[in-house]
């Protein structure tokens, strides 16, 4: 710049030799000047054109070097997370094939600044070989790199238990991975399609029986009927019956009234037993206005013949008085005649026999008054029986018809369930055998009698007809027998008796024809259904477990009580299960609760089984699921098999560690309980096939429910009843299997025939249950042990529980076998840090440019971002 500024100077003084008149002198020294001036020029813009050659050259040295330097940074950086991360915790790598950064340190919580010291010194290393102020002597050149590392911070920590699990099921996929498992898998397909038809059978049975209980309704207003229309004393079990074993009746119903000869058909009654229970409770209003005539006829006699001895002792009473008058004009007895004496004797004698006279025909008189007032009771007490009777019916009738209406309400509303079930039947079929679709395609055809449209054999609408038209029947007789009443008040004899004869005409047509309920299947005997729910219920009362096993030998482990992993992501332990279902039915069914809910046992088995059908439907997305379970079989024990050392084991917190991820409670007997239940579900929906298949069971437990619930007469209830003791049956069937498989017995999946009789099940001991056990063959079909079944429960259970109750049983087992005090809560899958470090400049650095910019900047400050996991 100074040099620029001498060459104007220069300029302005050489500009003044143009305006002199020496002309020679003056152009030699322009010459002169004019070439100076040129010389300076070029000077100038060389020495700019270099400046700028050189500090492009030395940016692009700046840059190359800035680049290698941050390239250098973060893989120092990425070294050093590998560092960190290379410390995995070696007991959870070599129990359990997991990778995880114990990043406790020994202490009971994350260690942040330790990571970050960690890191810091590992990037150390590549980026100052020497430490600060060390310098080896044998060490030539110059650093180009100048980088500082200015501060590491942690922005983000991974847990092996975040992303639900995920991260740690990974793991354990990939390692398990190169691991042959697809024979095995296929064997489990082949035996998984047998479970296919129990489940199609469940899910039918559930819809039957959703159906079933709509017109379970029915079946109850109509049991409702029997009392309103026949007087059967009836409860919601059904018909009531005493101790010596006869049927209750109620005093009014609407059928009380018997027009003409009283027979069963007459009653409509089409059972023996009904008739002779109620025949002595029909009355026949036309004796009753028959006796009415009658008295109305020996009335009218009475009054006739009152009449006359009314008319007869007024005339004596006339004559009596005349003959007092003569007597009073006689003269006294002390100045009378001898014959005017004679003669007082005379009209006293006469006097004396007139009253008697007189005195007979009052006692005749009162007598007739005594008969009529008779004849009136009777005809007043005629009509109010009558007119009682009619005051009962009429209410009767109109409950008959609310309980009608009802009826109707619930065919309407039970249609859709029986479609649903055909609907379900029909779907279903394939894969079904033969010989239980037909039965359950019959059952269909007998529900459907129950449709609004063919009303259950019943016509309602008819029934609510010939109600409406006997109430109003009643209501006019009892009009004309308040008016006949009246009448007879009055004394109106002839008006009150045109009045009872026009109720009777009315009552006449009083009809209970086509008010018909079908009694047939009634059986009058002993139910023993309570006390063959009562003994299963005392047989379930102590537990299926005990049923199936000895409880002595059943392992007593806990876990602690400590926070776990599952505790952390809510997982809890499972709640409920069939048992305790299957148990909460057993009881309402003998309490009689009409909520025991016989669908949703069907239900509950199809559930168990039920998820099977996504396996065909996405084989390959099942992979990852396929090998965590082998993962788990591989790593933690289970129930063991017949003979295994127990001593051969690593010391575990639990013995059944399989049941404990599936149930997920403390106690090994708890885990143990809880699985059992639902092989003994999955039993029982593969026993229903064999059951069901045997038609000599069939019908035993038809004739048994029949027993049981006949005095009903109602045939649902009867089917209903049935399918409660093939449940039953079922139940103790899936006992002795469940027995077999504890005993390390490997059972059928189908069976061929069923080794408990219809008369072992009040009798379901362990002792029993073990016998019939050992009788379970091997008819060459598929079979499945119990270790079988546990891997089709651990396929098909929650992935996300089975996930975090593996970590807590190896928090607990490692920190039994280590002595240590490792918890999944701090073990780090992978974690992202953030580097800050600045890169001093050295070809960019010039002072003047300091100067004028005004920025004294060292170098360059940069932040590399890096993540790792395992």
């Amino acid at each position: 710049m100074n040099c620029i500024l001498q060459n104007i100077n220069l300029q302005s003084k050489a500009e003044k030799p143009f305006h002199t008149h020496c002309i020679g002198t003056c152009r030699k020294k322009e010459i002169s000047l004019k070439n100076e001036e040129i010389h300076g020029v070029i000077t100038v813009y060389l020495s700019l054109i270099l400046l700028i050659i050189l500090s492009l050259l030395f940016t692009v040295i700046e840059g190359a070097r800035v680049y290698t330097a941050r390239v250098y940074v973060e893989r120092s950086l990425t070294t050093a997370m590998d560092s960190v991360m290379a410390e995995y915790y070696g007991p959870l790598w070599k129990e359990y094939h997991i990778f995880g950064l114990d990043a406790s340190y020994g202490s009971d919580s994350v260690q942040a600044s330790e990571i970050k010291a960690k890191l810091e010194d590992y990037m150390s290393y590549p980026l100052y070989q020497n430490l600060p102020g060390e310098q080896r002597k044998d060490q030539k050149g110059t650093d180009l790199l100048t980088t500082s590392i200015n501060s590491v911070s942690l922005t983000d920590l991974t847990f092996l238990t975040d992303c639900q699990g995920e991260l740690f099921l990974n793991e354990a996929v990939k390692y398990m991975k190169y691991r042959e498992a697809g024979n095995a898998f296929e064997l489990l397909l082949d035996k998984l399609s047998l479970l296919k038809s129990p489940g199609k059978l469940c899910t039918i049975y559930e819809e039957k029986l959703k159906a079933e209980e709509q017109l379970v309704e029915i079946d109850k207003g109509i049991l409702e009927l029997m009392e309103l229309l026949d007087g059967m004393k009836t409860s919601k079990k059904g018909l009531k019956v005493s101790k010596d074993g006869k049927l209750k009746t109620v005093p009014y119903f609407i059928k009380k009234i018997c027009i003409g000869e009283l027979t069963k058909e007459s009653a409509g009654i089409n059972n023996d037993t009904i008739f002779l229970a109620l025949k002595g409770n029909y009355v026949m209003p036309e004796n009753d206005f028959q006796a009415i005539d009658n008295s109305f006829l020996r009335l009218e006699e009475v009054l006739l013949r009152v009449g006359e001895k009314e008319t007869a002792i007024a005339s004596v009473e006339e004559n009596l008085s005349q003959l007092y008058q003569t007597r009073a004009q006689l003269p006294d007895e002390e100045s009378s005649s001898e014959e005017e004496m004679d003669k007082r004797k005379e009209l006293e004698a006469q006097i004396l026999s007139t009253d008697v006279v007189r005195d007979a025909l009052v006692r005749e008189r009162n007598e007739l008054i005594s008969q009529k007032e008779f004849h009136t009771n009777g005809i007043l007490s005629e009509k109010k029986e009558i007119d009682m009777l009619i005051q009962h019916l009429i209410p009767l009738i109109e409950k008959g018809q609310k309980a009608i209406d009802q009826i109707i309400i619930k065919t309407e509303l039970a249609a859709p369930f029986l479609d649903a079930y055909e609907t379900v039947l029909d779907r279903e079929k394939e894969g079904l055998d033969e010989t239980i679709w037909e039965g359950l395609k019959d059952d269909l055809q007998n529900l459907k009698r129950y449709t609004a449209k063919d009303g259950c054999g019943y016509d309602f609408a008819e029934m609510k007809r010939i109600l409406g038209q006997d109430k109003r029947i009643l209501w006019q007789t009892a009009n004309l027998l308040d008016q006949a009443q009246q009448e007879f008040s009055l004394e109106e004899m002839a008006a009150s008796k045109r009045s009872f004869q026009s109720a009777w005409d009315i009552l006449s047509g009083y009809t209970i024809k086509g008010l018909t309920l079908d009694y047939s299947t009634l059986t009058i005997q002993q139910s023993k259904e309570k006390d063959l729910l009562e003994a299963m219920q005392s047989t379930v009362l102590g537990g299926i477990t005990g049923l199936v096993m000895d409880r002595d030998t059943i392992s007593e482990a806990e876990l602690s009580e400590r926070a776990k992993p599952s505790d952390l992501a809510a997982v809890g332990e499972e709640q409920g299960g069939f048992g305790d279902e299957f148990m909460e039915f057993i009881k309402r069914a003998v309490i009689g609760d009409q909520a025991f809910d016989l669908g949703s046992i069907f239900g509950s088995l199809a559930d168990q089984i039920g998820e099977m059908a996504w396996i065909e439907e996405g084989i390959n997305d099942i992979a990852m699921t396929l090998l965590f379970q082998e993962y788990m079989k591989n790593h933690f024990y289970a129930f063991p098999k017949e003979g295994e050392n127990l001593n051969a084991r690593k010391p575990s917190a639990l013995l059944y560690e399989q049941e404990y991820l599936l149930a997920g409670k403390l106690a090994d007997e708890s885990n143990l309980s809880s699985v059992i239940a639902r092989i003994l579900a999955i039993r029982m929906a593969a026993d229903l096939v064999t059951i069901l298949t045997d038609r000599r069971i069939c019908e035993e437990a038809k004739v048994a429910a029949a027993t049981m619930v006949g005095f009903t007469g109602l045939p649902i209830l009867i089917s209903i009843t049935q399918v409660l003791i093939l449940i039953l049956w079922t139940f103790a069937e899936a006992l002795a299997d469940t027995c077999a498989l504890l005993k390390g017995r490997e059972v059928p999946i189908i069976k061929k025939e069923a080794v408990m009789k219809l008369n072992d099940l009040p009798l379901l001991t362990r002792d029993n249950i073990e016998k019939k056990a050992l009788t379970i063959s091997d008819t060459g079909g598929m079979t499945l042990s119990y270790h079988g079944y546990l891997s089709i429960l651990l396929l098909f259970a929650n992935q996300t529980r089975l996930i975090y109750r593996s970590m807590d049983l190896i928090e607990e087992n490692l920190n039994l076998r280590y002595k240590d005090s490792f918890s999944f809560q701090n073990c780090l899958y992978g974690f992202e840090t953030e580097a800050q470090y600045l890169i001093r400049s050295k070809f960019t650095g010039f002072p003047f440019v300091q100067k004028y910019s005004g920025k004294h900047a060292l170098g360059f400050q940069y932040k590399a971002k890096a993540a790792y996991s395992y």
